[in-house]
This record gives C-alpha cells, sequence and structure tokens, in this order.
C-alpha cells in the first residue's frame, strides 16, 4: 500500500508531458491544415483561373457573332435607304430608278435660291410634279459621278486635306455616309437648276430666264429628240443615240408636251 502510494507523486509530471504531447500535436494538426486548406485555395484559384481561358474563347465567339449580327442588321438597314443604293456602285438599274423616284417623292418640296430659275419657274402649270421628275432624273446623273474626283464644297465648306487645305482630288464615295448624301443632294440640285435653264445652265449667273423658256420653245436637245421621234425611233433608241438617261428622255419629252409639241 505505502510502495503504491509513493508513485502519486510522481503523477503530475507525466500528466504534464503528456498534455505538452498533446498540444504539439494539435498545433502540428491544426498548422498541418491551415497549409492544406492553403494549397486548397491556391488549388481551387488555379482551377479558375484556367476555366476563365478555357472559357475565354467561347466568350470572344460570342462577342464576334453579336458584332456580325450588328452588321448584317446594319447593312439590311443602310441597304433600304434609297441614298446608299444610289451611292452604292453594286446597285441594278432598277433600283436605282425606284431610290431616285422615292427621294423625289419624300422631299416635301424643292426650292431654289437662284433668281433665274425661279423665274423659269414662274407661272409654270404643275411645277411640283415637273420639278420632281427633274430631281429625280438629276440624282440618277450625280450618282453617276460618286467615283469621279474632283474639289467638293458641302455648303460653304470645302473639304479639306489632312494639312488642312482644299482638297483637290476628292471621290464622292470616300466621303462619309451623311457627307456623300449631302454631296449627292447639292449635285442632284445643281443639275435640275441646269435643266430648268436649258443649254445655257453653265453660266454663274442668269438674272433673266433664258429665251427658250421664255418663249415656250424647244432647247437644241429638245428638239433632236423631237426629231428623232417624229423619225420613228423608240424612246430606248433615241436615249442611246442622244447618250442620255432613260428618265431624262421621258422629262424632255414632258417639257415637249406641255411646251405644245405633239408627238
Amino acid at each position: 500500500m505505502l510502495r503504491a502510494l509513493s508513485r502519486f507523486p510522481d503523477q503530475p509530471k507525466e500528466d504534464t508531458a503528456w498534455r505538452r504531447a498533446a498540444d504539439e500535436l494539435r498545433d502540428k494538426v491544426h498548422a498541418e491544415s491551415q497549409r492544406v486548406q492553403r494549397l486548397l485555395d491556391q488549388v481551387r484559384a488555379e482551377s479558375q483561373r484556367v476555366q476563365e481561358q478555357l472559357d475565354a474563347p467561347k466568350r470572344a465567339a460570342q462577342r464576334f457573332q453579336a458584332e456580325i449580327g450588328e452588321l448584317v442588321r446594319a447593312f439590311f438597314r443602310e441597304s433600304r435607304n434609297p441614298y446608299v443604293i444610289l451611292l452604292s456602285p453594286g446597285s441594278t438599274s432598277k433600283r436605282r430608278h425606284a431610290a431616285a423616284r422615292r427621294i423625289a417623292a419624300s422631299l416635301p418640296s424643292i426650292r431654289f435660291k437662284r433668281p433665274a430659275v425661279r423665274e423659269a419657274l414662274r407661272g409654270l402649270s404643275e411645277r411640283d410634279r415637273y420639278v420632281r421628275l427633274l430631281f429625280a432624273s438629276a440624282l440618277l446623273d450625280a450618282a453617276k459621278e460618286r467615283e469621279t474626283p474632283g474639289r467638293i464644297r458641302l455648303g460653304r465648306r470645302w473639304v479639306k486635306d489632312s494639312r488642312g487645305r482644299r482638297a483637290e482630288h476628292v471621290v464622292p464615295l470616300d466621303l462619309d455616309l451623311p457627307q456623300a448624301i449631302r454631296w449627292l443632294v447639292q449635285r442632284a440640285r445643281r443639275l435640275t437648276e441646269q435643266a430648268i435653264l436649258g443649254d445655257d445652265a453653265m453660266s454663274e449667273y442668269r438674272p433673266t430666264p433664258p429665251a427658250t423658256l421664255r418663249k415656250r420653245r424647244p432647247s437644241k436637245q429638245e428638239r433632236r429628240l423631237y426629231d428623232l421621234l417624229r423619225a420613228g425611233k423608240t424612246t430606248a433608241q433615241a436615249a442611246a443615240h442622244l447618250n442620255l438617261n432613260p428618265s431624262t428622255i421621258r422629262v424632255l419629252i414632258y417639257r415637249l408636251k406641255k411646251k405644245g409639241l405633239k408627238l
């Protein structure tokens, strides 16, 4: 009994060593678990990065597909624009004629600043219809110059080059679409004025209308067309002979009829 009791004083020392070993083991387990957790976090971050890299081509393909779709929709929107149809070299003649008629019919009114033009149109019956026919024909003629280089003035401003000087060789198709449309309408109005004023339209200013319109006599061009039609030529043959657009021939025929000449 005494021998057994003699071992009790040593029991706290063994218990303290055991507790110290348990604490060290617990600390090691905790440190190891933290290291494993960090490794797991690194693995998750790396897997997420790899997944993003794998998804990047898919997202790029989706963005590319969306951009292509927007471009296709924009193309179809623009392809129905009559101005784009006139300016596009790939448009058919039928589509260009229809586009010119649409533009001429859509304008609320076609007014001119030159006194000679206003005087020539004064008192003319069916003036609006007559001007719209001329303007539609002028749009077709202006569209033929879309690839012709030259100096271009939009309103009061000249188109300038990269050095800020007036550009001498500007192709209308190289302009931005709004500028190209403005050039087309401007040029068509100028050609319409020339058609109204007749053969003398190239002069910069005429205070009075030309004698051909004042006396209601046919112009030289109208007289040539009249002679061809009286000789039995068809409208297409007369257009080919005079090197004119068929729509211009129809306008000239309209003018001949308004001047009282029978065809």
